[in-house]
């Protein structure tokens, strides 16, 4: 019952937290910290309903409180390798072709520059990029080497031609 207790307590705290997503863009540090906490307040829950569900049960006053312990640490490293194995299986898929979303950046100044950077550096996160909207028809042909597809009026044809998975908009408000 202590097991049963202690599963769906971290299970339902790993939910609670929003660990069944994984962002593209999150670092290992990160994902270890969230594990960590999640863990452990779903340990705590878990001891806490074990005391109030067994409170009259001899077993509870028996259970060695290092299991704990134990459960709490290997819980959390076997949540951590199970997340590295499954980012490293991510991206030998999408390696492969297999998984990517296709991109469209919408603007052509510094800030789109700046993602498309970023973009063609990371390719662990997954995008296949498309192609540029433009904020202007006919001033430029490519942008670091990426087609300019179009003008935003263009937007409905182009998603739907080129199978675009995700839009970034990358046009600063001017002032």
């Amino acid at each position: 019952g202590f097991i049963l207790i202690q599963i769906v307590a971290i299970l339902t705290t790993l939910f609670l937290y929003g660990q069944y997503y994984i962002p593209r863009s999150v670092s290992r540090v990160d994902q270890v910290y969230y594990v960590f906490a999640s863990v452990s307040i779903g340990t705590l829950m878990a001891v806490a309903l074990s005391i109030l569900i067994f409170k009259d049960n001899d077993a509870i006053a028996d259970y060695p409180r290092t299991m704990i312990l134990y459960a709490w640490v290997f819980t959390i490293m076997l949540i951590t390798f199970g997340r590295i194995l499954h980012q490293a299986g991510r991206n030998v898929l999408r390696d492969r072709g297999i998984g990517r979303d296709r991109l469209l950046i919408i603007g052509s100044g510094d800030t789109a520059r700046i993602i498309l950077q970023r973009i063609s550096w990371s390719p662990q996160l997954g995008y296949e990029l498309v192609g540029i909207v433009n904020g202007v028809s006919g001033e430029e042909e490519t942008v670091l080497g990426v087609p300019v597809l179009g003008t935003p009026e263009d937007l409905p044809y182009l998603i739907e031609n080129f199978a675009i998975d995700e839009v970034i908009i990358a046009m600063p408000e001017k002032g």
